[in-house]
């Protein structure tokens, strides 16, 4: 079942224009100061849309239609887990999109949602719909622990992996927690797809880029399979500190 496959082109549906919301919510650029891996806890609706939400959806589509062997993927035996996910994130979005389980996963929401499951004592990707990759690609990562997943990202130490992988396991289902993070890009697309072995460092200073891309993760664990659900919302927003450029 593994569909997630190589570096085709992105040139019919390239994304010419940026997708932004007015700002990073406040609450999220707090969160995202945080030392990793703090995790809030969350009460009432987990899946928000925001302003992108009708222009992400639309670049999604146009994605799933032109490569879904990027943006779509799975390893044998995680169909139990999908159609969970489907029914888990339907049940909070309201959306009944059609399709194979894995595009109805991404059509029914903005975020992006991964499956982690415990394996040999240690959390793995074993599915996700991700039209909106931050510098990964999809099928290195499949059927990867956390650790190798976060290769080459450099504040992801073994420390830091153990104790998310301690975090995992005592994540109980109805539980919700969520994090964020904040990057500056001079690049506002938002599958910004690259293998472990491009470059990812990006010239000139931080603070001078001109967009800033933050992701609200959100974590819950679905109680039949027990897999992790794992919601990325990448929100994009111009840099203030960057001006009009």
């Amino acid at each position: 079942m593994r569909r997630a496959g190589g570096h085709g082109t992105t040139g019919a549906m390239e994304q010419s224009e940026p997708i932004t919301v007015a700002e990073i919510p406040p609450e999220q650029l707090a969160a995202a100061a945080e030392p990793l891996p703090r995790l809030r806890r969350l009460e009432g609706r987990w899946l928000v849309p925001d302003s992108a939400f009708a222009a992400q959806m639309a670049l999604k589509e146009r994605l799933i239609s032109a490569m879904p062997e990027r943006v779509l993927g799975a390893i044998p035996g995680s169909e139990a887990s999908i159609e969970e996910a489907v029914e888990v994130v339907t049940a909070e979005t309201g959306l009944r999109p059609e399709g194979t389980p894995l595009e109805r996963l991404a059509r029914a929401t903005q975020a992006d949602i991964c499956l982690l499951q415990a394996q040999d004592g240690a959390h793995v990707l074993i599915a996700a719909a991700l039209c909106f990759p931050s510098g990964w690609t999809l099928s290195e990562k499949l059927g990867r622990s956390m650790d190798r997943i976060h290769v080459p990202v450099p504040p992801y130490d073994e420390a830091i992996g153990r104790r998310v992988e301690r975090m995992f396991a005592n994540l109980r289902p109805g539980e919700i927690v969520w994090r964020a993070n904040l990057m500056r890009h001079d690049d506002f697309r938002l599958f910004r797809a690259k293998t472990e072995a491009e470059p990812h460092d990006e010239p000139g200073l931080p603070e001078a880029r001109r967009w800033l891309r933050s992701e609200r993760q959100t974590l819950m664990r679905l109680p039949r399979s027990g897999a992790i659900l794992f919601a990325i919302h990448t929100s994009m927003a111009r840099s203030p500190a960057a001006g009009g450029a």
